[in-house]
C-alpha cells in the first residue's frame, strides 16, 4: 500500500449525525485519497466484509444488532488482519482495555473524536503497514530493512526482531524504553529470556513462540521484566516470516505497555470487593452479637457460687463460641486483603461450601440456599480469593433480585475438559436491554446509593483471567442462571489444612520468654504454658526483654508481631544473635501471610491468634525440638533482674 494508494476506510455507525460528523471531518482534514463506506448494522458490515477488502474499520459499540465487545469480536471475526479502532460515548478505561484485549487497536471516546481520530487512523494504518510487510516482505534488501526500521522507530510501541532461537537482533527505540536498554547498548548480546521471569516456563517460551511458529501469529497478554527489574504488563502479538519452503526465517514482537490499564482493573476489583465486605458487616455484626452473648452468659455462670453445669462444660462450650468467631473473622480478612494473584489447584466443591458459609451473612430467611454438587471433586487452576469475590458476587446479584423470597443454588459440575460454576435465581430475570450493558463498570439497575454496578464488570474481569467465559440464561420474571466455565486441572488439589489433635498430657519443658503488651492476653497465654508444663517469664515490651542478662538465655522465645517501640520480628533477631540456641514463635492477631512467610523464611514458627492449648502445644513442642538451650528457672532469673535493677 504506497502512499498514494487509496486508503479503503469501512465505517460502521447507526447513528446518522455522527456518520455525517465523520465525512465531514474527513473532507475538511484528513487525506484526500480515503474512501469511506458507510454501513449502519453489523450484520450489513459482515455482508460488505466478506465481498470486498478494506484498510481500516471505525466501529462504534452501541450498534442495534451488536453492543460492546460483541460488536468488537464479530468485526474482528469478519476482518481478522484489519485495524479496528472502536468509538464509544463512555470514557471507560476498562471497556477499552478489553476491546483491546479482543482485537481492536485502538479506541476514541466520542466527544474528543476530532483532536484524535486521525491521529488514531493514522497510527492504525501504520501498523497495519508493519503486519502486511512482515508477512510479505521476502528479501533482507537495504532498502527493504530501512522502510521497516522506520515504521519501526515511530511506534512507542516495542518492535523486536529475533531468530528462532531467541537471540536479539533488532530492537526499536519504544522497546528498549519499554525494557529499560540505552540507546547505545548492543542488543545482539541479549535473548528474549533475559526479559522474562522463569524464561523455562513462561507463556511466550512454552506457548507464545512455538504458536507464532505453527500459525504465524500468536497474540496474549503477559509480563516482561526491565533490566531494572521492574515488571511490565504488556500486549504483545508474535509474528513469525517464513521462507518459501515454509521454515522460520526470523521472529519481527510487537508489545504495547499495558500496566497502568492493569492497575486500574486491580483498582476496580478491589473498590467493588470492599463494596461488598461492607454488605458482610451487618451479617457479620449480627454474627458476633450472638456468640459475644453466648460468651457473657457463659462468663456470667462461671462467676456463680454453684450451678448446674460444670465448669469443664462451659469451658469446652466457650472454646467453640471463640473458634467459631476466629473463624467468621478469618474469612472475612481473607476475602477483603488485596493480595497478588496466586493460581493454584483448586476443588471447586470447597470453594461453593466456602462461598455458602459466607452467604450465611448475606442472603435473608426469605430465601432458601441449595448446594449442588457431584460427588466427584473438581480441579480447576485457580485463586481462591478470586473465587470467592466470583461466587459471592453472583449471589448478591441473585439475592437482590429476589427481594420477595426464591431459591438461590449454587452448583458446580464438569462437561468434558471443562468444569463449571452455576449460580441461579427465581428472581426478577434480565431484560435484553440489560443484557447488553450488564458487564461494563458502572452499568447498575439498582437504585443510587445501592451498588456501584462493579459486580459483574470484576465477575467478568476475573473469568477473563482464569482463561474462562460466562454463559448467561435468563426469562424475564422467571429468573436467571449465570454459568461460569473455566479449564478442568489434572492436579490434585490443594491439600486441607493437618487438624491438630488434643494434647493428651502436658508436654512442656523448658523455659519460654513470653513478650505481649495486652495484659490479658498475657496472662491468659502464662496460665496456658504453664500448664502445658513450661517454665514461664511473661514481658510486656520488646525493650524488657532485652534487658535480660546474657548468661540467663531462654530455650524459646514467643513474642507478638506487633509491639510497642521494638516490634516482635525484630526482637527475635536481637535476641537470636545473643542466643543463637534459641528458638522463636512469632504470634499475631492480623491475618498477615507476610509475618507468616517471614517466620518461616527465618526457620521460626507462627502462631494465629487465637489458638488453643493443643495448638500452642504443637507448636512449641516443634521449634524446640528443633534445637535446645540451657535451662534457667524462672525465680532465679527474676532474682538476678531485679539484683541487676539495684545496681
Amino acid at each position: 500500500m504506497s502512499a498514494r494508494s487509496i486508503t479503503k476506510l469501512l465505517l460502521i455507525e447507526d447513528n446518522p449525525g455522527d456518520a455525517r460528523l465523520f465525512r465531514e471531518m474527513f473532507r475538511e482534514q484528513g487525506p484526500h485519497n480515503t474512501e469511506i463506506t458507510h454501513v449502519t448494522t453489523m450484520a450489513g458490515a459482515e455482508r460488505y466484509l466478506s465481498l470486498h477488502t478494506v484498510d481500516i474499520i471505525l466501529l462504534d459499540l452501541g450498534l442495534p444488532d451488536a453492543d460492546g465487545l460483541d460488536a468488537v469480536r464479530r468485526a474482528h471475526t469478519a476482518a481478522p488482519r484489519v485495524p479496528l479502532v472502536v468509538l464509544t460515548v463512555l470514557d471507560d478505561e476498562s471497556l477499552a482495555v478489553r476491546a483491546l484485549q479482543e482485537g481492536a487497536q485502538d479506541y476514541l471516546i466520542k466527544g474528543q473524536i476530532e483532536s484524535g481520530l486521525l491521529r488514531a487512523l493514522r497510527y492504525a494504518i501504520e501498523r497495519k503497514i508493519m503486519e502486511d510487510v512482515l508477512f510479505k516482505e521476502r528479501s533482507r534488501s537495504e532498502e527493504g530493512w530501512a522502510r521497516l526500521a522506520a515504521i519501526h522507530e515511530a511506534t512507542p510501541d516495542l518492535v523486536s526482531i529475533s531468530d528462532v532461537a531467541g537471540r536479539l537482533l533488532y530492537i526499536n527505540r519504544g522497546g528498549r524504553s519499554m525494557i529499560g536498554m540505552d540507546e547505545g547498548v548492543d542488543v545482539t548480546g541479549y535473548r528474549i529470556a533475559d526479559f522474562l521471569r522463569n524464561p523455562e516456563t513462561h507463556i511466550i517460551a512454552t506457548e507464545g513462540i512455538p504458536k507464532a511458529v505453527l500459525d504465524g501469529i500468536w497474540r496474549g497478554e503477559t509480563e516482561l521484566l526491565r533490566r531494572d527489574g521492574v515488571v511490565v504488563s504488556i500486549s504483545m502479538i508474535i509474528l513469525a516470516h517464513k521462507r518459501s519452503d515454509g521454515s522460520v526465517e526470523f521472529v519481527s514482537t510487537m508489545a504495547r505497555d499495558i500496566t497502568a490499564h492493569r492497575l486500574l482493573e486491580a483498582h476496580l476489583r478491589q473498590a467493588q470487593k470492599m463494596e461488598a465486605v461492607g454488605q458482610l458487616a451487618a451479617g457479620v455484626a449480627h454474627e458476633f452479637n450472638n456468640l459475644l452473648q453466648a460468651l457473657m452468659s457463659m462468663a456470667t455462670i462461671l462467676r456463680m457460687p454453684t450451678g448446674a453445669v460444670s465448669s469443664a462444660k462451659i469451658g469446652a462450650d466457650m472454646e467453640a463460641q471463640i473458634k467459631r468467631g476466629a473463624n467468621l473473622t478469618q474469612q472475612l480478612l481473607l476475602f477483603s486483603r488485596d493480595v497478588a494473584i496466586a493460581k493454584v489447584d483448586l476443588d471447586l466443591q470447597e470453594q461453593v461450601q466456602k462461598a455458602s458459609a459466607l452467604l450465611r451473612q448475606l442472603i435473608p430467611e426469605n430465601i432458601r440456599v441449595v448446594l449442588e454438587i457431584p460427588a466427584q471433586r473438581l480441579f480447576v487452576q485457580g485463586d481462591a480469593g478470586q473465587m470467592q469475590q466470583l461466587l459471592l458476587n453472583l449471589a448478591i446479584n441473585a439475592r437482590d433480585a429476589m427481594p420477595d423470597g426464591g431459591t438461590l443454588t449454587l452448583r458446580a459440575g464438569a462437561c468434558g475438559v471443562e468444569v463449571y460454576l452455576e449460580v441461579e435465581d427465581t428472581g426478577s430475570g434480565i431484560t435484553e436491554e440489560t443484557r447488553a450493558h450488564m458487564f461494563e463498570p458502572f452499568f447498575s439497575t439498582k437504585d443510587l446509593g445501592k451498588g456501584t454496578g462493579l459486580g459483574l464488570a470484576v465477575v467478568h474481569g476475573i473469568v477473563v483471567e482464569h482463561a474462562g467465559r460466562i454463559e448467561v440464561d435468563s426469562i424475564p420474571g422467571k429468573g436467571s442462571c449465570f454459568r461460569v466455565v473455566l479449564p478442568a486441572s489434572l492436579g490434585e488439589g490443594t491439600p486441607a489444612p493437618d487438624l491438630i489433635e488434643e494434647a493428651a498430657e502436658p508436654a512442656g519443658r523448658g523455659y519460654v520468654l513470653l513478650v505481649e503488651d495486652d495484659g490479658c492476653v498475657r496472662e491468659g497465654i502464662t496460665v496456658l504454658l504453664e500448664a502445658i508444663g513450661y517454665s514461664v517469664i511473661a514481658l510486656s515490651s520488646g525493650e524488657e526483654a532485652l534487658a535480660i542478662p546474657q548468661e540467663q538465655r531462654p530455650d524459646l522465645l514467643l513474642t507478638d508481631v506487633t509491639l510497642a517501640g521494638i516490634g516482635g520480628a525484630t526482637l527475635g533477631e536481637l535476641l537470636c544473635k545473643r542466643w543463637p540456641s534459641m528458638r522463636v514463635v512469632l504470634m499475631s492477631g492480623y491475618f498477615e501471610e507476610a509475618s507468616r512467610t517471614n517466620a518461616g523464611d527465618r526457620g521460626w514458627h507462627f502462631l494465629q491468634k487465637p489458638f488453643d492449648m493443643s495448638q500452642l502445644t504443637v507448636h512449641l513442642r516443634e521449634a524446640l525440638q528443633e534445637g535446645s538451650a540451657i535451662f534457667i528457672p524462672p525465680a532465679l532469673l527474676k532474682e538476678e533482674m531485679t539484683e541487676k535493677a539495684r545496681c
